[in-house]
């Protein structure tokens, strides 16, 4: 989501319950039958501007990742989200996607046509260490999440990236970036 936008919704909203913090009710007869209709109106209208507000963010629409393409071999597409790479020291946090040319078995038997993986890339040692991998019923992460595999960091091995793999060419896109440091 474009962070322009996120503030644009916010001012609207600043400045809706602004105006509604100073806008008065109109009078409600406070009879003997209904003591409290007061305070219960202005309950119902506390939520329903939060309802309101609530529908705005919604309405925005949820962020998605922007794919840039690593690698093509065969029929395999290899991307990564350039805008979520994340820097930690001197490893490099990044989410690649697998797009398959037919479909493919998860390890628990559900089929799938592609897979979301987050990696956590240490630049200085060419070693990559799988954190999350996601399989999906349709191509470019669409459709349901059919299956996924969550791992502790601290438990998984790093593994060597090898040369001329998506992985080597991933290492090159998230480590020698502009304004980080290289390997």
């Amino acid at each position: 989501m474009n962070v322009s936008l996120i503030i644009e919704m916010a001012q609207e909203i600043r400045a809706l319950i602004g105006a509604l913090k100073f806008s008065k009710l109109p009078p409600i007869p406070n009879t003997w039958l209904f003591p409290c209709v007061e305070s219960t109106m202005r309950i119902f209208h506390f939520l329903s501007v939060c309802l309101f507000a609530n529908s705005l963010l919604l309405s925005a629409g949820t962020a998605s990742a922007q794919w840039s393409e690593l690698l093509k071999d065969e029929d395999t597409s290899y991307y990564y989200d350039k805008a979520a790479v994340m820097p930690a020291h001197v490893s490099r946090y990044a989410w690649v996607l697998t797009d398959l040319p037919k479909n493919d078995k998860t390890p628990n038997g559900e089929s799938y046509k592609s897979m979301m993986m987050r990696v956590r890339m240490y630049c200085k040692t060419d070693m990559v260490v799988r954190l999350s991998v996601s399989y999906f019923e349709k191509a470019m992460g669409k459709g349901k999440e059919v299956a996924a595999d969550d791992l502790q960091e601290w438990r998984n091995r790093e593994a060597p990236i090898r040369p001329n793999t998506y992985m080597a060419a991933l290492k090159k896109e998230v480590c020698s970036a502009s304004g980080k440091p290289a390997a």
